[in-house]
């Protein structure tokens, strides 16, 4: 079933046609704004930047725990599982990306928009 998916995008929103269009999105926008430590949540190392485009993005990367591979992975098919069900209103579009990591250089990470 196809699906408008809206992304957060400062006071505003953006529409997709569909969470494969949203995905994409996520997967290959270019990194406009530099990559900003978030301190806030449970997951150490999380940050937050800007696609272009203008959606803001917090991103997980693995490189900072023990298991953070998994993790992401986890987040990202937990938002596989949420778009079959319908529940897209329910779970942040996430996906599996490289990015910029404060540890390592660059790392996976699970990337999500509201």
């Amino acid at each position: 079933m196809q699906r408008a998916v809206t992304a957060e995008r400062g006071n505003s929103a953006i529409g997709f046609e569909n969470e494969q269009n949203i995905e994409a999105y996520l997967s290959t926008a270019t990194v406009i704004q530099p990559v900003l430590h978030v301190t806030a949540g449970g997951h150490p190392g999380k940050s937050s930047f800007r696609l272009a485009g203008g959606v803001n993005v917090i991103a997980k990367p693995s490189d900072t725990l023990p298991n953070g591979l998994q993790v992401v992975t986890n987040e990202a098919a937990a938002w596989q599982i949420a778009k079959h069900l319908g529940w897209t209103g329910l779970v942040g579009a996430t996906v599996l990306r490289p990015v910029d990591s404060w540890s390592t250089g660059t790392t996976t990470s699970s990337p999500q928009c509201k």
